[in-house]
């Protein structure tokens, strides 16, 4: 295989070409300077002075009282009054209504030469550790081949070298390797300065440096004084769309601004280094990767992909199966690493179902809500023994970006939601190129489905992130433009990858 091949397997599957012109998206979107509320408001404020100053005051109300009286004691009194309360209640629903939130466009860390790890040399540099017992060693590898990922997935340098370098040094070079890449293609692409962002939303689960995460970024990328930055830590592969949500929230609250968001994971920081079989699972799984998303609520002046429909957050942390699903903690010789329980796949049903209740009460059509009633009543209220109805949320949805947490999660969530292959693609493709990447995962599946040439105007994308707590969190956006397909040759045929994710499925 070629270096020109391998330098494309991203592009193809993961990223559509940014050598098209995006100028001319920004153009066509660029609607020029138009009259903003505070104009609007100076010119209302002007003309009510040139009134005033212009007749006199007592006259101009006078006039005005005997217009309301012959109003209100007509027979079309009734009338003005349901109109009156009409207009009053838009403008109070316009008040407390969310503007819109858009994403200018996002970016994810594509990998960098010689940090490739084969499953072959993963368990060869585990076994001369000499650490893990023979049978641990035996179900690791177990994990390797069945885990559905490819000999391309990226290892940080630490746990590249020999004997792994797991420092907080060797940590903090695997984030900054990850944010630069992430962030700096982000700002050339959009042509948005460091200087331009309001907001920076940060998340990373087990790594928690101080300064912190945020700090790093801004002393990097030397960002404004009044940035208002947040660091979510310990919140586990779903924290990526909480960071979307408080960055949304947060937006609302300022208009004409930007807000950044970074999500990763650190692998090098969390190397399990003990024989526990629920715990060594984390090693098998998590690959280096990140994202950096930009977003905005300006309406004009600036291009936007997206638009954000709808984002429902599900936590069931009051529930002890629950919580203690997925558990930081130290094994019975003191090795910290991440607990899996075996009720875990239990968890994220209950959880799933939860959430895709909420969600579904604001994107389905009626005839689906309808469904899903009549069939609750009947088994509630009548005591019918009959199955729960599933309603169908690919009348809504186009596309699907499911946590690419390992092939147990998504084989569970397929059935559950009866996706088809091409559904489930972007998901199992991201799983098999670049492992678990943690919160970061959904990004890399939304490129994959721009790398297709999938994405239309008008298609809708919903994605589902899964993590620590119980937390189910899910975002649906609407695509704003098409983006075409790219015209990169791949590193291997399509039909080749298809060919080789089902083998990992079987």
């Amino acid at each position: 295989m070629s270096e020109k091949k391998e330098e494309t397997v991203f592009k193809k599957y993961f990223y559509y070409e940014k050598e098209k012109d995006i100028n001319k998206t920004r153009v066509k979107f660029n609607f020029g300077l138009l009259p903003t509320f505070n104009l609007k408001t100076l010119f209302i404020i002007l003309v009510l002075g040139f009134m005033i100053h212009s007749f006199k005051l007592e006259i101009f109300l006078s006039h005005f009282l005997d217009l309301f009286n012959k109003i209100i004691f007509s027979e079309y009194r009734k009338f003005f009054i349901i109109n009156i309360l009409i207009i009053v209640g838009f403008f109070f629903y316009y008040l407390k209504k969310n503007k819109p939130v858009y994403i200018v466009d996002f970016t994810v860390w594509r990998g960098e030469k010689g940090m490739e790890t084969p499953t072959n040399e993963f368990a060869e540099r585990s076994r001369k550790l000499n650490i893990y017992k023979e049978d641990t060693l035996n179900f690791f590898e177990r994990i390797l081949t069945r885990a559905g990922l490819s000999e391309k997935t990226y290892m940080s340098k630490g746990i590249k070298q020999f004997p792994f370098d797991t420092s907080y040094q060797a940590a903090r070079d695997e984030l900054e390797q990850v944010f630069t890449s992430c962030i700096d293609e982000l700002f050339e692409t959009t042509g948005i300065k460091p200087s331009q962002i309001d907001f920076l939303v940060c998340n990373c689960s087990l790594f928690n440096p101080t300064p912190s995460i945020c700090a790093t970024i801004i002393n990097h990328y030397k960002m404004k004084e009044s940035i208002l930055s947040f660091n979510l830590a310990g919140m586990g592969c779903s924290a990526g769309l909480l960071a979307v949500k408080l960055g949304s929230e947060l937006l609302q609250n300022r208009p004409n601004s930007y807000c950044l968001i970074f999500s990763t994971e650190n692998v090098t920081k969390n190397w399990y280094f003990g024989n526990e079989r629920s715990m060594i699972i984390q090693n098998a799984l998590f690959r280096v990767g990140g994202a950096a998303i930009l977003l905005t609520n300006k309406k004009f002046g600036v291009s936007h992909k997206y638009e954000l429909d709808t984002i429902v957050t599900t936590h069931h942390g009051k529930d002890d199966q629950a919580f203690k699903s997925v558990y930081h903690m130290d094994d019975s010789q003191g090795n910290t690493g991440v607990f899996l329980s075996r009720d875990l796949m239990k968890v994220v049903s209950k959880a799933l179902r939860s959430n895709m209740t909420s969600l579904g009460s604001k994107i389905l059509p009626i005839s689906e809500i309808t469904k899903y009633l009549i069939n609750f009543a009947l088994r509630k209220f009548l005591k019918r023994k009959i199955e729960p109805y599933q309603p169908n949320f690919k009348k809504v949805i186009q596309h699907f970006c499911i946590h690419a947490g390992g092939r147990g999660i998504l084989d569970g969530i397929e059935k559950d939601l009866k996706l088809n292959e091409y559904q489930m693609e972007p998901s199992r493709a991201s799983l098999y190129r670049y492992g678990n990447t943690s919160s970061a995962s959904i990004w890399y599946e939304f490129a994959f489905i721009e790398g297709r040439g999938n994405m239309k105007y008008g298609d809708k994308i919903w994605q589902i992130a899964l993590g620590s707590g119980f937390k189910v969190n899910s975002a649906v956006w609407k695509s704003l433009i098409s983006i075409p397909k790219t015209n990169v040759k791949p590193t291997f045929p399509e039909d080749e990858i298809e060919d080789e994710i089902k083998d990992n499925q079987n």
